[in-house]
């Protein structure tokens, strides 16, 4: 019997000791999770463009808002307007937990929004859960790209 595959998570988070919190919690509750982290916007959106043809689509982004080169929310519009991508769950994982930042989000097309806890205890629940519902429960279309992406 062959290993199944490693799923993917692309997160988008240019603070390193979030990123390094985040690569924590996964390891300690879903070491089976491949993270490939993007420190700003532009470099993820050009991933997208460039690779995603080629490779299985992403199980899922994690998106924060605040990050350098092309924001979340321009992220995040720019690929409900790609064919094959605007399906891709996409959950924004934010410090804001402004009411403005989520209605926009959700307008834009989010999955889900969720507010960065202070604690790693917390952070690891939410991960959990978060790959519980996403990756093992919820079911997702496929995402891969059939037609030519825009920019």
């Amino acid at each position: 019997m062959s290993a199944s595959p490693k799923k993917r998570i692309l997160v988008a988070e240019d603070n390193a000791n979030d990123v390094f919190l985040l690569r924590n919690a996964f390891q300690e509750t879903a070491p089976n999770i491949e993270l490939t982290i993007f420190e700003d916007g532009t470099a993820l959106v050009n991933h997208l463009q460039s690779t995603i043809q080629e490779t299985p689509a992403p199980e899922l982004l994690l998106l924060d808002l605040n990050i350098p080169g092309m924001d979340g929310f321009q992220v995040l519009e720019w690929i409900r307007g790609q064919p094959g991508l605007r399906k891709m769950p996409v959950v924004i994982f934010s410090s804001s937990g402004a009411a403005a930042d989520i209605d926009q989000a959700y307008e834009l097309g989010a999955n889900s929004y969720l507010v960065k806890p202070f604690d790693f205890r917390r952070l690891t629940e939410i991960v959990e859960r978060m790959v519980g519902y996403w990756l093992e429960i919820n079911r997702s279309p496929d995402c891969r790209i059939e037609q030519t992406l825009r920019r």
